[in-house]
Order: C-alpha cells, then structure tokens, then sequence
C-alpha cells in the first residue's frame, strides 16, 4: 500500500462525511472519486463520479477521474 493511504482513507471519509449533509461540489466529487480510485474502489468511484459528470459535462477533472475508474 501506499505511504499515503491513511491520508487517502481521512480525506476520502470527511467527503463522504460532508456528502452526507450536502450534495458535493464538482470539485469535491471529483476528488472523492480520484481518492476512491486510490483506495482500489473504482466502483465507488464510478458511483460519485458519473452523477456528477452528468451534472458538469464540461468539468475536465471530472471526466479524467471517472474515465480512470473505468479504466480500473
């Protein structure tokens, strides 16, 4: 695992925290999704990240990100 794990895995809970209590920012889920891709959770990832790039079609990190997840 990588060094950085507990880091992806505190960040990565506080937005799934924060998306509890509000509908994330295209920003915000495009980091969750790229932080679950981390995690080796690309079907979670693909769950954040398709609404939302559904929402904001022209949001390039949103893309990049859910066509990662794809690709794992």
């Amino acid at each position: 695992p990588s060094p950085l794990r507990d880091d992806y895995l505190q960040a990565a809970a506080r937005l799934e925290k924060l998306k509890k209590t509000r509908a994330l920012m295209a920003d915000e889920a495009a980091d969750l999704g790229a932080l679950l891709v981390r995690l080796g959770k690309p079907d979670a990832a693909i769950a954040v990240l398709s609404p939302a790039a559904r929402k904001n079609p022209e949001h390039f990190r949103l893309a990049a990100n859910l066509g990662t997840a794809f690709q794992a």
